[in-house]
């Protein structure tokens, strides 16, 4: 995070790239899997939100997690609520809508899990769609802030796949 966000928690640009790249090269110390199974532990980008990041951040994630085999996977916040969206498309005025955001900064992709995602136009989710991209869904979340109600009906029938998560209040 290189913008917007408390003054512990601020990094510049450099210095967040250089912490993410130090953790990702981490796993490559680590021991191999046996060739037939995944790691059990991997790396994850995330930048928490696109009005915590610059543009130049997204995009130097976005360069790190394609520039390995496979991309590393990318974890981030999308249209969690109308006033999140107002200011993004404010601060990334070259964009159309903020999925757009990530996309061009290319953070958008097979290895791509988005949460929330209450308030997708129809173009946001062919993107999702198109890049196969996941969405992660957690109803309580929404309904405590009080943000709104994903359309995890039309995201699953545009086959977007949708995964539920239980947050940690969740009493159920």
């Amino acid at each position: 995070m290189d913008r917007h966000s408390p003054k512990d928690y601020i990094e510049t640009t450099e210095s967040s790239l250089e912490s993410t790249k130090s953790f990702i090269s981490h796993f490559d110390t680590l021991p191999p899997p046996p060739s037939d199974r995944p790691p059990l532990v991997q790396p994850v980008i995330t930048p928490r939100f696109a009005l915590s990041c610059t543009g130049p951040l997204l995009q130097s994630l976005g360069d790190l997690a394609n520039s390995r085999t496979p991309s590393i996977a990318i974890q981030t916040h999308l249209s969690e609520n109308s006033k999140e969206i107002e200011s993004t498309m404010k601060e990334f005025p070259d964009c159309q809508m903020y999925t757009e955001v990530y996309d061009k900064a290319g953070l958008v992709g097979e290895g791509t899990i988005l949460a929330h995602c209450i308030h997708l136009e129809q173009k946001e989710m062919e993107i999702l769609r198109d890049r196969k991209a996941g969405v992660s869904h957690c109803p309580v979340s929404n309904m405590n802030l009080n943000s709104g109600v994903a359309e995890v009906r039309k995201l699953l029938d545009m086959q977007i796949k949708v995964r539920r998560r239980r947050c940690l209040y969740d009493p159920h």
